[in-house]
Order: structure tokens, then sequence, then C-alpha cells
């Protein structure tokens, strides 16, 4: 969730990422990005109307009038991703606090358990939180939905 976003600034409360203050610039087609990169989006209307309806996006610019989503990206077309109790393994590595969190918000359904393999054109998302919704619960999301970059400029470290 982007908490408030002006002049290429974005400051995010939300459990997806550190608080914090970030600069947000506009993706560029030739944009070079990696496992790790912190980007925002538009998730795709059917998971925008499912969040709505739980109570957990607010309204905004995106299709369907969910808000930009900042995620971090964790596996490209073609990493093969398995998802278990313990988390995400992209291409065998585990990646940081991304189990499921025992205590989501009743509605919120989970992809299933098992392996899978990002096909071309998608990406997995994930926040720096198990509080996080992202890829766990709802797989990979096209790459087109992708709007910008972010970089921290000043974060909180959550207790």
């Amino acid at each position: 969730m982007l908490a408030v976003r002006f002049s290429g600034l974005a400051v995010t409360g939300s459990w997806s990422l550190p608080e914090g203050l970030y600069r947000v610039s506009a993706l560029a087609a030739d944009e070079p990005l990696e496992h790790g990169s912190i980007v925002t989006l538009c998730a795709p209307t059917v998971l925008v109307q499912n969040a709505r309806a739980l109570g957990f996006m607010h309204d905004g610019p995106c299709p369907g009038g969910g808000e930009m989503l900042m995620k971090k990206i964790i596996a490209f077309p073609d990493d093969r991703v398995r998802l278990a109790a313990d988390g995400i393994r992209v291409n065998g590595m585990l990646v940081a606090n991304t189990r499921r969190n025992p205590k989501a918000p009743a509605g919120l359904v989970a992809i299933e358990y098992g392996s899978y393999r990002v096909p071309p054109g998608f990406a997995w998302f994930a926040g720096t939180s198990v509080d996080s919704w992202d890829s766990r619960y709802y797989g990979a999301i096209p790459l087109d939905s992708l709007r910008g970059v972010a970089q921290p400029i000043w974060t909180i470290a959550r207790q």
C-alpha cells in the first residue's frame, strides 16, 4: 500500500516493505530489473476486487479502482518457484519472511503449496513481512502490471 505519493516520492506504512520514504520513477522500457528490485504495480482487477471486498485495499488509480502496490520482485520468467510451509524458494534459495501468516485475515485464500515455473511475461512478488499480501496469495502477476521502480531513501525497521 502506498499511503502517500507525490512528486516522485512515496511514503509507505504497509507490511509489504519497511515503513519509510521511497523515490519512485516511471518504469522505462529498458529498465534493468533484477531479483530484489522494488517496484510499483497495479494488481489485476480480479485481485483488486477480492482485496477490496476483504477490506485491505484502499481506493487508488489502478484499474478496478485499487491502490498502487509496492513489492520486491522475487522471480522472473523461467524461474522455478516452490511454495511450502517454510516459505517461498526461488531456484532452490529460500526468500526471507515468505512463510504464510497463520493469522491471515478470514477469506484470504492462499495458492496451493507446490512447485511452479514462472511463465513468460510474468513475475512473482513478495513483501518483507509474513503479513504482506503478495504472490503467496495470488501467484504470478503479468509484468505489464509494473508501473515504476522504487528506491528507499529513509526507512524504519519494525519491531
